[in-house]
């Protein structure tokens, strides 16, 4: 097609729209495309919620969310591993009635594939049988996906997406309004932090990425109670720089035998950390890249290196019809674990490094590794 085609075809759509195709068939996919950290989980969230009030997606009879992160998941080899409930009776009644009808009434709400390992991707595992239409094939599919992963994605579907959503991020009203609702109890804070975006254009044009948002206006209100004014990130890698500081500055005062040391830790490298604290956190971005190299993004009690986390990681309690409740841990964000692991990586060798690169699952790691920038280390 031409040019006009082409922006014909991409128009904004507001939430109701998600799943309303212009004939008004039930579309069988549909994918929700995004960058890192523009919002396709909270999205993704958002519909689930809102067709449990009965606000949206109300010819669906069943809307289910499902985070392909989660291990026990992506290792499902039958429907009731797949949609584990808390009631066994429950669950075997829900899946018993899927079967029958072939999913017909249902969505899926698959979030992550592109957390997904090839073999996970491809071969003859529960999830890509599920997605070729082998498993539950009247099911309406919802699929949320980095741009990388789409295009295994549309491989492996039988057909095209119904429906293809590209999830973009803040407009200028967002970014402002989420300003107002960050700073609403100090309106000088506020002022403060309108002069200074206005005084850095790399910092204004990154907060269209509602993450890169909730950094900024964090670490900036952090350094502002300090009375410093050095918190100006000229790439992503000196902004989750700043962040990670940000939250190591949270865990010193947190802890009593660290207070001390927070007066002269105005640090700029990490090695100025608490030799303990140091260390401790070097564990956590190993962490974060072996999860990398295995595509693993959630992690275990046992696989933490201590039993408190520094501020880096949340809780996610699941319930299994098998072993009860489970409890596990995964980065604040993927992008943060992305972050940590190119810290790790940074420290190895330059042949170490290209083969990691060769792997294709490791392209977003590329925004990080920059070893003049990511020093951790005077």
């Amino acid at each position: 097609g031409n040019v006009n085609e082409i922006k014909r075809i991409k128009t904004p759509i507001a939430i109701h729209e998600v799943g309303v195709l212009p004939d008004h068939t039930v579309p069988r996919f549909i994918l929700v495309q995004g960058g890192p950290g523009v919002g396709k989980t909270t999205l993704a969230w958002e519909l689930c919620r809102q067709w449990r009030e009965g606000n949206l997606l109300q010819k669906w009879e069943l809307v289910v969310f499902i985070q392909l992160r989660n291990q026990r998941i992506r290792c499902a080899e039958s429907l009731e591993q797949f949609l584990h409930h808390s009631d066994p009776d429950t669950c075997n009644k829900v899946c018993k009635q899927l079967q029958q009808n072939h999913g017909q009434g249902v969505m899926l709400v698959l979030d992550g594939f592109d957390e997904l390992s090839e073999q996970q991707r491809t071969g003859m595992s529960f999830i890509s049988r599920l997605l070729r239409g082998d498993i539950l094939p009247k099911a309406t599919l919802l699929i949320t996906s980095r741009p990388l992963a789409s295009v295994s994605l549309n491989q492996l579907l039988p057909h095209e997406p119904d429906q293809h959503i590209e999830v973009v991020g803040f407009s200028e009203d967002d970014i402002e309004a989420y300003i107002d609702s960050a700073f609403s109890h100090n309106t000088q804070l506020r002022d403060n932090f309108q002069t200074y975006i206005k005084s850095y254009p790399f910092v204004y044009s990154i907060m269209y990425i509602p993450f890169h948002c909730r950094i900024i206006t964090e670490v900036y209100e952090t350094y502002w109670k300090e009375g410093s004014k050095e918190f100006a990130p000229k790439t992503l890698t000196e902004l989750y720089k700043s962040l990670l500081r940000s939250l190591m500055m949270r865990y010193l005062g947190d802890h009593p035998d660290h207070k001390c040391n927070l007066l002269r830790l105005g640090f700029r490298n990490f090695d100025q950390l608490p030799r303990d604290v140091y260390n401790t956190l070097m564990m956590f971005a190993e962490l974060g890249a072996k999860g990398i190299e295995k595509q693993q993004y959630v992690f275990n009690d046992d696989e933490l290196p201590l039993s408190e986390y520094m501020g880096l990681m949340i809780q996610v309690e699941d319930i299994y019809i098998d072993v009860g409740s489970c409890v596990s841990y995964s980065f604040l964000h993927l992008t943060l674990q992305e972050f940590l692991a190119a810290i790790y990586w940074s420290q190895r060798s330059a042949n170490d490094l290209t083969t990691l690169l060769k792997q294709t699952h490791l392209f977003p790691i590329h925004d990080f590794i920059d070893k003049r920038s990511i020093k951790i280390s005077s």
